[in-house]
């Protein structure tokens, strides 16, 4: 399996259209061309012109891959593409590749709360993919509960990073954590691969549609 990462800038008032455009016409496309949106998710905060949604896109292989970026370019995705084009200021795309096992367990759904979730990428002195395999399974009581590791699938050479998404502890638990925490202390379960130099982190809100929620 590979994934394509894809973190979309939108026009501040065009998040709704935005989503309603993935939700009910991209996402079924994309499935008919044998690939799955695995998530959806927004910045919990807006910012100034523009709100941030990070969506992970799973391709089985390179053959489904080159099937997926064929119905992007000119093919039944095309059109839709264009629209989201329309409705975003930036894009910036990564192809990853899973660095461990994938957990596509829902915790809310189209009626419960929506999960916030940690996007943490860290930049690895070494191998991403042995950083990758040095976490370790998580404490089921930490804050921050890893769902898939990534790893870059065009080499090392482009990039030496680790690409986690975490799902954070429900709401009331959230906050009780964080008030007893000093300032500087890292989150518990926080990932901490071997050979990590530096990392940026993000925070999603994850739509209920998406597989991992």
């Amino acid at each position: 399996m590979l994934i394509v990462q894809d973190i979309h800038v939108v026009r501040g008032r065009e998040e709704v259209p935005f989503e309603d455009l993935y939700r009910d016409e991209l996402a079924p496309a994309v499935q008919r061309v044998g690939a799955e949106v695995l998530f959806f998710g927004w910045a919990p905060h807006g910012a100034g012109t523009g709100y941030e949604a990070l969506v992970l896109t799973s391709v089985p292989d390179i053959a489904g891959l080159l099937r997926y970026q064929d119905a992007v370019a000119d093919g039944e995705l095309s059109p839709l593409w264009r629209k989201l084009e329309g409705l975003e200021r930036d894009l910036q795309s990564t192809l990853l590749r899973p660095g461990g096992a994938v957990d596509e367990s829902p915790a809310g759904g189209a009626d419960g709360p929506k999960s916030l979730f940690r996007h943490d990428t860290i930049t690895t002195h070494g191998s991403a993919l042995e950083s990758a395999r040095s976490l370790g399974d998580s404490d089921p009581g930490n804050l921050v509960q890893p769902t898939i590791v990534l790893t870059p699938a065009l080499g090392e050479a482009v990039e030496r990073e680790v690409v986690v998404l975490s799902r954070l502890a429900p709401t009331e638990a959230l906050q009780t954590t964080l008030g007893s925490l000093g300032d500087g202390t890292v989150w518990p379960g926080t990932p901490d691969p071997e050979g990590a130099l530096a990392r940026r982190v993000r925070i999603s809100r994850a739509s209920s549609w998406a597989t991992i929620r």
